[in-house]
């Protein structure tokens, strides 16, 4: 009898997604290139505008969508390469619901990104969880991915949380593009 040695990989991840402040200045507040890209209605079939790029798109069973985007800051004072910003949208094809930052919320500094990624397989339990989280007032979102390959079981979506109530709302996704593994990659993490 051979013993055999299961080797597993796991990465998790708990980052807050911000800019480095002392390298980009946010955008002022009311300034036309940001409330054009984020609050004024989006006309791409994805919720991003022209120069961000999709990360994470999911549609529910009503034909609301969820958008996570990668906005690229203008072009640094000092030449370099600006940080991008991520912006979330939500809301009926050609209708922003809510977009996350406002064009007067500042910079993107409340987005807290946990992922988890265990390759290998249903032999493996392979696995993958995405969970990006940001806060509006009393109200808590969660945009997730589940995916758990012993079974194929894969689950999608947007909890929303009323902290006053403390009740939650699972608004599940029936399609979805892009993954929380470009989330993740797409982005500079502050040191």
């Amino acid at each position: 009898m051979h013993a055999h040695a299961t080797i597993a990989f796991a990465l998790f991840l708990l980052v807050p997604v911000r800019p480095v402040a002392s390298q980009t200045p946010a955008p002022a507040a009311g300034s036309s290139a940001w409330s054009a890209a984020v609050q004024r209605g989006v006309p791409g079939r994805d919720y991003c505008a022209a120069r961000e790029t999709l990360l994470f798109r999911l549609e529910t069973a009503r034909g609301k969508i969820a958008a996570v985007c990668l906005h690229p800051l203008p072009e640094r004072a000092d030449g370099g390469t600006p940080d991008p910003w991520l912006v979330y949208r939500f809301g009926a094809r050609g209708r922003v619901e809510l977009a996350f930052p406002s064009d007067t919320g500042g910079p993107p500094s409340a987005f807290l990104l946990s992922y988890y990624r265990r390759p290998g397989g249903a032999e493996n339990e392979g696995r993958e969880e995405g969970d990006l989280q940001f806060t509006v007032g009393d109200f808590e979102y969660h945009v997730y991915y589940d995916f758990a390959a012993s079974d194929g079981h894969e689950s999608y979506g947007v909890r929303v949380r009323n902290r006053p109530a403390r009740t939650t709302t699972d608004i599940r996704g029936v399609r979805y593009r892009g993954s929380f593994r470009e989330i993740q990659e797409r982005l500079r993490w502050p040191e």
